[in-house]
């Protein structure tokens, strides 16, 4: 079974080497929970920019005013790297495990860092792209989100909320990608292998309300004008083999799920 794996990182957003990241936090889906505070941060940039000095400085180990290099949690950039490899491989096998954030793109920068942003340093293990909860929660028709905890902007805090946020974002998702799904149409339960049954750019249309090979949607290009396929709007009619059909001549996110919406009510 794929691990799930959740990251959190605080950082700052002017400094783009291992001494912008200040503390990071990952957790997975049965809840082990690893944490740690870079004994490198680059201290006085922190306490000078306003958001991290008022959010992030409060929380993070202090004494007079410095970091505690003498507190558990405040590691090294090596023993991060080792604590992390040691993370992921506690999960027997050699699978990489799936890694989510909510705006996550600097998040897995950050990780990636710690290993001199060498994917040859990496274990097997260790995922080399993270899945972005807020790209989801786009596809799955943008749901209001679980409530922030108390202690938000705490990695940890944060890294366990992206993983209530992953569950109940899935449970909102027509589909979920690239594995064998149960037909969405009602009057359908079959399995079936979603990759490769679209390609091309109706790929990204095909991954919003995709269902089996009796109900699978498929569109018809009336233009063949391609850059307005890549750009999201374009002259199309999207239709389903048990009958129905729509124009899509303003396809957006919203009228993706729309429709995904339709096929899973026809």
């Amino acid at each position: 079974m794929t691990r799930h794996t959740y990251l959190d990182t605080e950082y700052h957003p002017d400094r783009r080497t291992i001494g912008g990241l200040l503390e990071l936090a990952i957790t997975d889906g049965s809840g082990n929970t690893y944490f740690a505070v870079n004994a490198a941060m680059d201290q006085d940039a922190a306490r000078a920019h306003p958001w991290l000095r008022d959010n992030v400085w409060p929380h993070l180990p202090t004494r007079a005013g410095e970091l505690d290099l003498a507190h558990p949690d405040v590691k090294t950039p090596e023993q991060i790297r080792d604590d992390l490899t040691a993370w992921f491989t506690a999960t027997p096998g050699d699978e990489p495990a799936e890694l989510y954030a909510y705006y996550g793109a600097r998040d897995e920068v950050n990780l990636q860092m710690l290993f001199d942003s060498d994917w040859n340093n990496n274990h097997r293990q260790i995922p080399m792209h993270v899945n972005d909860l807020r790209t989801l929660r786009t596809l799955a028709g943008m749901p209001d989100m679980p409530p922030r905890p108390a202690d938000h902007h705490h990695p940890v805090a944060d890294a366990q909320w992206a993983k209530l946020a992953h569950e109940h974002i899935s449970r909102r998702l027509p589909t979920k990608y690239l594995s064998r799904e149960t037909c969405l149409h009602p009057d359908c339960s079959r399995d079936y292998d979603p990759s490769g049954t679209i390609t091309g750019y109706w790929m990204s249309y095909a991954n919003v309300g995709r269902v089996c090979d009796n109900h699978q949607p498929y569109g018809r290009h009336l233009s063949d004008h391609y850059p307005t396929q890549r750009g999201g709007r374009g002259n199309h009619t999207i239709t389903c083999s048990c009958g129905h059909s729509t124009s899509a001549a303003a396809w957006s996110g919203e009228a993706a799920a729309a429709w995904a919406v339709h096929l899973a009510g026809a």
